[in-house]
């Protein structure tokens, strides 16, 4: 499932699934200054996610970095068509957090960059996987710049310099236009026979437990597992309603939401 966080604009959350491979984007939105790009995020988690896909489905046993190399080098190119109008030097050009399993006959593969979330449920316990160098580095800066007062020059300058750390070393990655954030993912591998099943998950639905603490990992999965992914999603637009307040961490009301279930 798969929800916008708000039903007056598009959603930049992005799935594509096939029988072995889920791959799944949320697309980091713009800043209020112009990124550069003539065609926004929502075609460039289209076009990302879709190229992925195809790599993924070509070359079933290439590492899953290489896939998600290729695919951003070949989404550079479709930037360029019609006139190369995009500036892919500029570092708000269109971006997105990124997922992708891969299941195959002995082995459940993933490869997550920026803050998505894979839960693995396996008999010895559940099995929880993102990649939070964005989360701590953001919660390094409020705890040094949090006191300064919102809107003021000397936020604004703290907060440019927590972006400027985007795909830079030291700092969190996601997928842009340069192939070599492909190889800051985190991947992995699990047994097939420990996995009895998967979810992945935008933070638009993660919120739910690492932002609103509303319950933890595993009441996630147990959710899910017992009323489906739609209720997960119903009660956290139910509280995002009920406490529309911002907080430090929240920058807004609701966000979009992907949730995938996959049975093994």
């Amino acid at each position: 499932m798969s929800e916008p966080g708000d039903a007056g604009v598009p959603n930049d959350d992005f799935v594509v699934l096939s029988p072995e491979v889920c791959v799944l984007l949320d697309g980091v939105t713009p800043q209020a200054d112009d990124d550069g790009c003539a065609h926004g995020v929502g075609w460039f988690v289209r076009t990302l996610g879709s190229a992925l896909m195809r790599r993924l489905s070509g070359s079933p046993g290439a590492p899953l970095g290489d896939c998600v190399a290729a695919a951003i080098t070949e989404t550079a190119r479709e930037h360029r068509r019609d006139g190369g109008r995009c500036d892919l030097g500029n570092r708000a050009t269109p971006q997105a957090t990124l997922l992708v399993v891969r299941c195959g006959p002995t082995s459940v593969d993933y490869f997550v960059l920026g803050d998505v979330t894979l839960l693995v449920d396996r008999p010895a316990g559940l099995l929880v996987i993102t990649d939070d160098r964005g989360e701590r580095l953001a919660q390094e800066f409020l705890h040094r710049y949090g006191h300064l007062p919102a809107g003021s020059g000397e936020a604004r300058e703290a907060w440019d310099r927590y972006r400027a750390l985007r795909n830079a070393p030291g700092g969190y990655w996601t997928a842009a236009a340069d192939p070599h954030a492909a190889r800051q993912g985190v991947t992995g591998a699990v047994a097939r026979d420990s996995a009895r099943g998967l979810l992945a998950m935008t933070d638009g639905a993660t919120r739910y437990a690492d932002l609103f603490g509303l319950t933890d990992w595993a009441g996630v999965h147990r959710l899910v597992t017992e009323h489906g992914v739609d209720e997960l999603i119903t009660r956290l637009r139910t509280h995002e309603r009920a406490h529309p307040e911002p907080g430090r961490r929240r920058t807004k009301i609701s966000d979009d939401a992907t949730v995938v279930r996959i049975q093994l």
